[in-house]
């Protein structure tokens, strides 16, 4: 979840009586992000503990348990950080680098008296998914942090899902296709509805590791996740091809390796007019002896019962889809700094039916001879290394291996003729392996960098069947092979506590080998396209004020080109990389006193050329062209408001145009609005009551088929709890 403190930069004061800081005492501070675990052991210890190191918040700690000093607490919770702490004197410690301790001797300081209340300072929220920590006050660019659920642990909670995270935020869209087939957006950069062989415009992270190339987006269910990172806008400089509306990076909460835990959740909902549907979901922590070490283990099993019927069959419900899935993470921590993890991920999604209906079968019917069932299988693999050394410096190596296997079936009855049912079928199969490393050292003042290099090998292969069940023949489908290799830097140069600018770039050379399945013959396409460029970017922040910031920000990006079905279906095409160049401007505004609105306000611009989209011909079947050049401009605000403790209000809006120029002439407008309202009750089973209302302007062409998202579908009710108990393994 995201965690602020109050102080300067990151200053942690915790106030007590006379307590001594050299008495013997009991500690059980857990693990915890470092900014967290100072906070409690100043607590536990009676003794004041500050810190102007700005990321505490993304450095994990294994906890301190024991009788002891809290100098030698204070030490052992430190241990393989890089940071130390100073006595000031006898009830004062400050924790910061080994290298700047070295440089200023101790100081007495009189001691704070008992009545002294810290001073409001700017929230400490930290942004990790720009590859280095950077406070979101600071961070030049849009971006949106989001907790899963309503608890700290993630599991459960109202928003398990990108679906349900999409009906509440205006800068995160997506297809309504259904789970495992819908496609992301961010900011109203969108290609097309239907999904092919081109890049996604979204890329979507777990951890460091991308989970998958292209296709549509997995839908990896958010339980145990401490937060959901997104980063609006094309992030070509750091993460390269395919991330041209930008990045969702998903937190998943660290694995304890000091205490025992699990963690139950289950979550119910009716929908009128639908089936029943369940979220089932468990997280269990193992702590290993010497506190060094600990596996964590997360199993759900999720149904939305389903709301359209087929009048045809008589069959009620077929939208009906099962999620089941579970993730295993083995974490070890040594002594000399070094953080190592080992994790997998698998998710399969079965969806009985298609989640569309036809005009004419009225508002939650379909009209379709037979059933359009999908499936989806996911799975990976990381590993993921984390070096901190005394001076501040950090390296992060992350690998991992992603495979997605899908399946789609179509209703072809009416395009074919004939009595009997005939369909189409879409094989994906999609492999990738990546490797990442980067090094990088964070300031307050001066300068801050990062560079890096990166490596990537993605294959898919895409298959179709067209004819009558059992007697299906093979028709054309293309095998594309991406290889690519980057080298990446940025800078940032604080000339000042208000004033820092920051600049980088990323040199990428990638090819894709493309060919054609199922013995096409003599085609016309390019087996091999080679793209290199260079994304640059260039971003300034400036500190109006001590709780307000403004932003600039000009960022690339682009997607790889490759071979595809061309239109007509019985041939292929080659289609070439698009590009893109975004200018961006914003206001942010993160007071201290929670009675003060938390606000912000951005204004974009973007230029996209030969843009890459997966289409529908006038048969029905799916093809991928080059559509023309497009111009976006785009206005996004948010506020949040907590007028008590008990009540939050919180409301965001964005409204883009765009215009379409070249083979599409065509233009388009969409704008939508969310408004939430939400009242935490003081009850034990986190009680919750919300109210949501939205509304969508989108274009106004016809179209045989009407997309249907349960936001504006039937009314749905649901209901959550959740139990957390620790656990031991002592007989």
């Amino acid at each position: 979840m995201i965690r602020s403190s109050l102080t300067a930069a990151l200053s942690i004061v915790a106030l007590s009586g006379g307590a001594m800081a050299t008495t013997q005492r009991p500690f059980a501070v857990p693990p915890s992000s470092l900014d967290v675990a100072i906070v409690t052991l100043g607590r536990q210890a009676g003794v004041d503990i500050v810190s102007t190191e700005r990321d505490l918040p993304t450095i994990r700690v294994r906890g301190v348990r024991g009788v002891m000093d809290v100098e030698n607490a204070l030490a052992l919770l430190l241990r393989g950080t890089g940071l130390q702490g100073r006595r000031l004197d006898a009830r004062s410690f400050r924790v910061e680098r080994r290298s700047m301790a070295a440089l200023q001797p101790p100081r007495e300081i009189p001691p704070l008296p008992v009545a002294a209340q810290p001073v409001p300072t700017p929230l400490n929220i930290v942004v990790t998914a720009a590859k280095r920590p950077s406070s979101l006050l600071r961070f030049p660019a849009g971006v949106t942090l989001v907790t899963p659920g309503l608890t700290e642990t993630g599991v459960g909670g109202d928003r398990s899902s990108f679906n349900e995270m999409t009906d509440r935020l205006p800068v995160m869209q997506q297809t309504a296709l259904g789970p495992g087939r819908n496609k992301l957006f961010i900011r109203g950069i969108a290609d097309s509805s239907f999904n092919g062989p081109t890049q996604s415009t979204v890329s979507v992270y777990f951890g460091d590791v991308q989970l998958g190339y292209n296709g549509p987006d997995p839908d990896l269910r958010l339980h145990d996740v401490e937060r959901v990172e997104i980063l609006e806008g094309p992030q070509g400089t750091l993460y390269g091809a395919g991330a041209i509306g930008g990045i969702i990076r998903i937190v998943p909460n660290a694995v304890n390796v000091t205490d025992n835990e699990a963690v139950f959740s289950l979550k119910t909902s009716m929908t009128h007019g639908g089936g029943p549907g369940h979220d089932v979901a468990g997280a269990f922590n193992l702590a290993l002896p010497a506190h060094e070490a600990g596996l964590r283990a997360v199993v759900y099993d999720a149904v939305d019962g389903g709301y359209i019927d087929d009048p045809l069959t008589g069959v009620n419900d077929i939208n009906r889809s099962h999620v089941r899935g579970g993730r295993l993470t083995g974490r070890l921590l040594s002594d000399d700094g070094w953080d190592v993890e080992l994790g997998g991920l698998y998710q399969r999604i079965d969806n009985r039916d298609g989640q569309y209906v036809q005009s004419a079968a009225g508002f939650a019917g379909i009209e379709a001879l037979g059933p359009e069932p999908s499936e989806s299988d996911f799975s990976q693999f990381r590993v993921v290394l984390n070096k901190m050394w005394d001076s501040g410096l950090r390296l992060v190596s992350a690998s991992g291996f992603v495979a997605r296997h899908s399946s789609e079936l179509f209703d072809a009855s009416r395009l074919a003729g004939g009595p009997d049912p005939t369909f189409y079928w879409s094989y994906r199969r999609n492999h990738s392996v990546s490797q990442e490393l980067r090094l990088y050292r964070s300031r307050d003042l001066g300068l801050s960098w990062l560079v890096g290099a990166a490596l990537l090998d993605s294959r898919e292969r895409n298959t179709r069947e067209f004819g009558r069940d059992g007697a299906a023949q093979d028709i054309v489908g293309v095998l594309n092979r991406t290889r690519s290799v980057a080298l990446f830097s940025e800078l940032s140069w604080a000339f000042s506590p208000r004033l820092s600018v920051t600049g980088g770039g990323r040199l990428t050379a990638a090819r894709t080998d493309s060919d054609p399945l199922d013995g096409l013959a003599a085609s016309r396409y390019v087996h091999g396209i080679e793209t290199t460029r260079l994304d640059p970017t260039l971003a300034l922040s400036w500190l109006a004020a001590p709780d307000l910031s403004v932003y600039g920000r000009f960022q690339t990006g682009f997607r790889t080109g490759g071979l595809a079905v061309a239109r007509g279906g019985g041939r292929v095409a080659t289609f070439k990389p698009d590009a893109i160049s975004v200018l961006e401007a914003g206001v942010r505004s993160l007071p201290t006193d929670p009675r003060l609105p938390r606000l912000n306000l951005g204004i974009s611009y973007a230029r996209w050329k030969d843009i890459q989209a997966d289409l529908i011909d006038r048969s029905g079947f799916p093809y991928t062209a080059t559509i023309g050049r497009a111009r976006i401009w785009s206005v996004e605000a948010g506020a949040n408001w907590s007028p008590t403790p008990r009540w939050d209000l919180g409301g965001s809006l964005l409204y883009s145009y765009n215009r379409i120029s070249g083979a599409w002439r065509t233009s388009r407008r969409a704008k939508s609005v969310v408004w939430q309202k939400r009242r935490r009750w003081p009850c034990p089973g986190g009680c919750v009551t919300a109210c949501r209302l939205g509304a969508t302007d989108g274009p106004s062409e016809r179209k045989p088929l009407m997309l249907v998202d349960r936001f504006w579908g039937p009314a749905n009710i649901s209901t959550w709890c959740r139990a957390t108990m620790p656990w031991s393994t002592a007989a």
